[in-house]
């Protein structure tokens, strides 16, 4: 089993709608405002039987959403993120990766889909979304012994990419 099959496994068991731990009520009680799963792999190497796996670094995925079951992917996010922007605190887009506008876009989309106004995703989008996804993921998958998170794997790169996506 590998690092990846656990961290997917979780983002099933994030978005199971039916089990209680995603709350979906949109219009009224609470909602959901964004998901999260941790790979720490001096705890998980320990403890699960790992086949195979070099990933000897944390990684944290995010949805950065407030619906877990819009579709929108899990993306990778090192803390190291936050260092290399976190000098530039006057520009607060870049601080926060553009969080908060991903995350009020899908708010956006959330209420209008309860307010039947339109579909949150297009079946375009859905596809799209899961390709990111599965992209975010390969950051798990065995690699060179030295690898680390490049810009284009980075969190705020996979916020860009679903903000353009998403974004009317």
């Amino acid at each position: 089993l590998t690092p990846r099959w656990w961290v997917e496994r979780m983002c099933d068991v994030l978005r199971d709608d039916d089990s209680g731990i995603c709350f979906r009520d949109v219009l009224g009680g609470f909602c959901s405002t964004g998901s999260q799963i941790s790979w720490l792999p001096s705890i998980a190497m320990g403890s699960v039987p790992v086949s195979e796996s070099n990933v000897n670094f944390p990684v944290h995925f995010f949805t950065g959403a407030p619906d877990p079951l819009c579709g929108t992917p899990y993306k990778p996010f090192t803390f190291s993120d936050i260092l290399q922007t976190a000098s530039d605190e006057e520009n607060d887009v870049e601080y926060d990766h553009n969080t908060q506008f991903l995350w009020d876009i899908w708010r956006e989309r959330a209420l209008d889909e309860a307010k039947k106004r339109r579909d949150l995703v297009s079946n375009q989008e859905k596809r799209a979304l899961k390709e990111m996804e599965i992209a975010a993921m390969s950051i798990l998958e065995p690699c060179e012994e030295n690898f680390s998170p490049t810009s284009s794997s980075t969190f705020a790169a996979f916020v860009q990419e679903e903000i353009d996506l998403i974004q009317e």
